[in-house]
């Protein structure tokens, strides 16, 4: 009888064991569930947080950029419109001749001058939103330049950065102080010309150094800015000449892009091709003279320096005025080189490189005095647009 009680207590307590176990199993597994699911709602809770911002966050980005586009389209609406106004004005400071001299270049001066005596009365207040004056410093000296107020990327440079191409600027400096040393001549003695200038930072820059500078710039726009600062810069010796150069006397368009306003291509009908990265606005009757008209006046001065930055016309230019090269081998040139950009304007590349290599220049990707030449079929390989720098080799013997 105690046995049987014995095994009976023993399977009563063996009962309790398992149903324990079975009862601690499930508040286990309940209170795993339970912390699965609240887990679960947490993860779900702040994955709708982050949707919510990320809606959020992409509504303030479309209506933002509406807005900006809006503005922008008004500003660029505004400022093609002043443009076209500005046109007739600008042209008014543009003179005829058939010969460059002496005389002509008294005239442009005193067209600068009636420029900057007027244009408080004139086109100044049009035109304030669209321009302001930058802070430029270049060797630790501070000047100031009218620049765009956005949409175009030499301006922002200049008024972010306070400088524009310090480094070439700084070899094109070496090179005229090698000139002036080796010609045994002042600095107010050395003609340089700058051949689509912009808002014109060489223009200034070197003519703070009392350099001349002769500036030929197609875009009216940009010679409205380039007039406004020369009267800030009254100091720097400049004839701005409001026309763009080309194989001959001829009015074409120009073609500017849309984010780098102070930027432009040359559009001329029969010859000219279309070019896809200049997708902006085309503005008609670009004046354009050829480089012939001004070579009489500057054989007889020290020609030392020409810079291009004409956006592949470089070859048109030369084409119009082929003996500053053939006859009075201006020992430095600075241009931007890109073969299709050249080939646009029908420009034949090799030849055109043949014509410098057999005048006696040489092309360098490294500055005026780097021995490291590069010749004209290596430079004809290369797709993207560099800055050449030109030397008459005979003027570092």
């Amino acid at each position: 009888m105690e046995d049987q009680n014995n095994i009976l207590f023993e399977t009563q307590t063996k009962r309790r064991k398992n149903k324990s176990k079975i009862i601690s199993k499930f508040k286990f597994r309940f209170e795993r569930i339970k912390t699965t699911k609240n887990f679960n709602y947490i993860i779900l809770l702040v994955l709708g947080f982050i949707i919510i911002g990320i809606g959020l966050s992409l509504l303030y980005f479309v209506n933002h950029k509406k807005k900006f586009k809006s503005k922008e389209f008004n500003y660029k609406s505004n400022l093609h419109n002043f443009i076209n106004n500005i046109s007739g004005n600008i042209s008014n400071y543009s003179l005829i001749y058939e010969e460059f001299n002496e005389n002509i270049n008294n005239q442009y001066f005193q067209l600068q001058y009636i420029f900057c005596k007027d244009s408080e009365s004139n086109l100044n207040k049009e035109f304030e939103s669209k321009i302001k004056v930058a802070n430029a410093i270049f060797e630790n000296k501070n000047f100031s330049l009218f620049v765009y107020n956005k949409l175009d990327i030499v301006s922002r440079y200049i008024l972010f950065k306070h400088s524009w191409e310090t480094n070439n600027t700084l070899k094109v400096l070496k090179a005229l102080k090698y000139y002036s040393k080796k010609k045994n001549i002042e600095n107010k003695e050395i003609y340089l010309i700058d051949i689509g200038a912009n808002v014109g930072w060489y223009t200034f820059i070197l003519g703070k150094y009392g350099y001349k500078i002769i500036t030929f710039e197609a875009s009216k726009i940009n010679n409205y800015i380039l007039y406004k600062n020369y009267c800030l810069n009254k100091d720097v010796n400049v004839t701005i000449i409001n026309k763009g150069l080309d194989v001959e006397d001829k009015i074409c368009k120009l073609k500017i892009v849309n984010f780098n306003i102070g930027d432009g291509t040359i559009v001329c009908e029969n010859r000219d091709k279309p070019i896809h990265d200049f997708n902006g606005k085309i503005f008609d009757n670009i004046e354009l003279t050829k480089l012939s008209r001004y070579t009489k006046f500057l054989s007889q001065k020290n020609l030392a320096f020409i810079k291009l930055d004409v956006e592949g016309a470089e070859g048109t230019v030369f084409e119009g005025g082929k003996e500053i090269i053939s006859e009075y081998h201006v020992p430095f040139i600075m241009m931007e080189f890109e073969v299709r950009l050249l080939e646009s304007h029908g420009t034949k590349v090799l030849e055109f490189l043949h014509f410098f290599e057999n005048n006696g220049y040489k092309f360098s990707l490294i500055d005026f005095f780097s021995k490291e030449y590069i010749s004209s079929s290596e430079l004809i390989k290369m797709k993207k647009n560099k800055n050449l720098f030109v030397v008459y080799e005979k003027i570092l013997d």
